[in-house]
């Protein structure tokens, strides 16, 4: 059999879209192959190919405006125009909150600019550009540079390589700016290993343009009706209907969402008014599938090797290595001539399959594809002898780890986030041959991330931690299988924690124990018994098990002081500690609750370089503040907010130490109001006011500095001081008009209102009240718009 395959497709009689779609930016011939951008797909020849191709559901289709992103935007400005010759960033957010979209608009706005803009692409494509900017030329580059780096999950440590390489290589005339886009940042497993250690962690924490991460939450209500508003042939359904139909859905505020539902609008779905998210999604695959049987697509030939593209990424049709049964597929597919087997892709995917195309692309969006291999791989019973699609899985799973087990692993940990209680996901973690060492250790992540996400399946994912298990102890010298086996014991434990099965928590913290035990000279299985003692401290706390909590919390000080070189069993002690401060605060146990405090201020104290130490003292000072203000002990209060504003000054880059310093003072604003001291309280709002005022870039401190007056006008109503109070709403509607897309601030707003209302009202000012009401009214009607 050939292992070429002669690819047919008649591109006259049916032109690709992809080539009216995107253009390729090439920099210089030994240089960047950035991927291909959009161009202007306004024509009517283009907008008709979008309405019937899957093309219209991805971000290049750029089929509405980017809407509601103006202050992701502003910090994006802030990012690229610094002056230092290398920065990059982290963007994070869940599949379909529209990262991609923005990075896009990023590129052709800067391109619009002058600079060399683009995506680097994936497989090979990234290799190459890797390969050019570890060594890149002398005068490189000769005017500014933006690189977007999409998906990263399975390349952290090539990333981090990367970065350090910038961070002293950059020497031409132009500045560079890497921005990296993933689903999760550093709380994320990968994050750890992008960083790396010593002077690689140096480079990169340097070179940081902010320590936290660019953070895309979701778009309020108003910019997603704007979404479905704006889809071409959208049908006019009033706001309300709308608004319920997404509150209904839950989707987060993700704009993806919303060009479904308003496609299935589009096609005249009367039952969308009553689908969850997942039915949404399951139309619109059901629709393009119903398209493709028009369009002539063989279920049998064409659908698998669908599958097998979109788990691996897409798959190079003339690679030399494919698996026999690969081949076999694709020669199958490729002898049925009507329509020739390149169009039929076309009609799948959006993209044409040519002799100079030969790459098979995967069903996209993520969220789609996801579900196509879910319900396409789904079991059909519940016995392996009757189940239809076994064999085909088992088949599909195989290959696909074979040929790219990198994005396998990418793909089913997607699948397991976005679809957690989905049937099919135990399913397809079947257990590939396990010869190669990449393999093995893809499919143990995989078992991690999955294992993540168990919920209720709590079975299923201890079968498949035992597999894991096995395969530990048949590649005893393969650390990260046992490193692995451990994460997975100790995402158990969590999991096991919402089913109040403290037993079984228990059980399996006993073998991440052992697991230890056997391994002493293991500091990454140490690092997650570490974690495994802290989870299983919280399943204790919340069972009310004190006690319990309190003998693994003196087990964990003990661990890191027999270990003091590594910080992360430090920064778990710390998380024990201001767990424990919590809990003994929650069950009025002020002086344990304050030792562990204190064990938290030494911890910060001692070890200064660790952030996430100052931080975690910084939540512990205001949530003992809390308890300490409701029980009318406001000094010990402010003490320990005192404790929060010295962590700011002197970490004035630390922008969650500000939120916190917020969040602290309209505590004590509550507190110091309810005890009837005006002026302390007023105070408070002041500084938190000027906060607002200096770091105008962080939205959530003017959300803290909005509550803060609200509260601070009722108490002032209550106090009859009604001058005072309609000063702080004033400030609360200034910060409206200035940003008026940050729908806490209207809420914030419509609170301020409400209490003056009953202020005024109480104060026998019925038109000073009659005046507030008006303003509420007019707030419920802007919100609740009905055409």
């Amino acid at each position: 059999m050939s292992r070429k395959n002669k690819i047919e497709v008649k591109s006259a009689e049916h032109p690709t879209l992809i080539n009216k779609q995107i253009n390729y930016v090439g920099i210089t011939p030994r240089g960047l192959l950035l991927q291909p951008l959009p161009v202007d797909a306004g024509s009517e020849s283009t907008q008709a190919d979008l309405a019937t191709s899957i093309l219209r559901f991805r971000y290049t289709a750029r089929q509405t405006s980017l809407l509601g992103r103006e202050h992701e935007w502003e910090q994006l400005r802030v990012f690229l125009d610094r002056p230092e010759p290398f920065l990059w960033w982290l963007a994070v957010g869940p599949g379909g909150v529209g990262k991609s979209r923005l990075a896009l608009d990023v590129v052709l706005a800067r391109r619009a600019m002058g600079w060399e803009a683009g995506f680097l692409g994936r497989d090979q494509t990234w290799v190459e550009n890797g390969r050019f900017l570890r060594s890149p030329p002398t005068h490189w580059p000769s005017k500014p540079v933006i690189l977007i780096a999409d998906y990263i999950l399975g390349k952290p440590e090539e990333v981090g390589e990367l970065v350090q390489q910038l961070t002293g290589r950059v020497s031409g005339q132009g500045k560079v700016r890497l921005l990296l886009l993933e689903r999760e940042g550093e709380e994320a497993d990968w994050f750890k290993p992008l960083l790396g250690q010593g002077f690689r962690m140096d480079c990169i924490v340097r070179s940081r343009h902010r320590q936290e991460s660019l953070r895309l939450g979701p778009l309020s209500l108003e910019h997603m009706i704007a979404v479905i508003r704006q889809w071409p042939g959208g049908k006019r359904i009033a706001d309300a209907h709308l608004r319920t139909i997404l509150e209904r859905m839950d989707v987060g505020g993700r704009p993806l969402y919303a060009i479904f539902l308003a496609d299935a609008l589009q096609k005249g779905e009367k039952e969308a008014l009553s689908w969850n998210k997942d039915e949404l999604i399951r139309h619109i695959l059901d629709r393009e599938k119903e398209r493709w049987r028009e369009s002539s697509v063989l279920e049998e030939r064409d659908l698998p090797l669908l599958y097998l593209a979109t788990l691996c990424g897409g798959i190079d049709t003339d690679r030399e290595d494919l698996p026999e049964t690969v081949m076999v597929r694709l020669d199958s597919a490729n002898q049925v001539h009507t329509p020739p087997w390149g169009e039929r892709v076309l009609h799948v995917t959006g993209t044409a399959l040519t002799l100079d195309q030969p790459r098979l692309s995967p069903l996209e969006p993520d969220l789609l594809g996801e579900l196509f291999i879910l319900e396409g791989l789904c079991p059909t019973h519940a016995s392996p002898r009757l189940d239809n699609t076994r064999a085909l899985r088992i088949e599909i799973l195989q290959d696909s780890w074979q040929i790219n087990p990198v994005k396998v692993y990418e793909t089913l940990s997607r699948c397991a986030q976005d679809y957690p209680g989905h049937a099919a996901l135990w399913s397809l973690m079947v257990l590939p041959p396990m010869q190669n060492q990449l393999t093995r250790f893809f499919w143990a992540q995989t078992v991690v991330n999955i294992t993540a996400f168990a919920g209720i399946e709590i079975r299923n994912a201890q079968n498949l931690l035992n597999q894991l298990a096995e395969l530990a102890m048949a590649y005893p010298d393969d650390a990260p299988l046992r490193e692995a086996q451990a994460m997975g014991y100790s995402n158990l434990i969590a999991s096991y924690s919402k089913t109040e099965e403290i037993q079984l928590a228990k059980r399996t913290y006993d073998n991440l124990v052992a697991l230890a035990t056997a391994y002493p000279d293991d500091a990454t299985v140490r690092e997650w018994h570490a974690k495994g003692m802290y989870k299983l401290s919280i399943v204790y706390c919340e069972e009310g098990k004190l006690i319990q909590a309190r003998e693994l919390y003196e087990a964990l000080v003990f661990l890191a002081a027999t270990y003091p070189e590594e910080p992360q069993i430090r920064a778990e002690q710390a998380k024990g500690a201001y767990n424990l401060s919590t809990y003994y605060g929650n069950v009025a146990d002020l002086t344990q609750a304050q030792i562990m405090y204190e064990t938290l201020h030494e911890l910060a104290t001692v070890h200064t370089s660790e952030a996430i130490l100052r931080e975690l003292q910084a939540q512990g000072a205001v949530n003992l503040s809390i308890v300490y203000g409701n029980t009318g002990k406001l000094s010990q209060a402010l003490n320990l907010y005192e404790d929060i504003v010295a962590l700011v000054m002197a970490h004035p880059c630390e922008a969650p130490l500000r939120e916190l310093q917020a969040q602290g003072a309209v505590n004590l604003i509550i507190a110091y109001g309810n005890a009837g001291e005006l002026t302390q309280a007023l105070g408070l709002y002041e500084a938190i006011s000027a906060l607002a005022i200096a770091h105008s870039v962080e939205e959530a401190l003017r959300d803290w500095q909005a509550k803060g007056a609200y509260n601070l006008c009722t108490l002032y109503g209550n106090a009859r001081e009604l001058a005072q109070a309609q000063r702080l709403y004033e400030d609360i509607a200034a910060l409206t008009i200035v940003h008026p897309d940050e729908a806490s601030l209207r809420e914030s707003q419509a609170k301020g209102a409400v209490n003056l209302i009953v202020a005024y009202r109480d104060a026998g000012d019925l038109p000073k009240a009659q005046e507030f009401y008006e303003k509420v009214a007019e707030f419920l009607k802007s919100e609740l718009s009905v055409e």
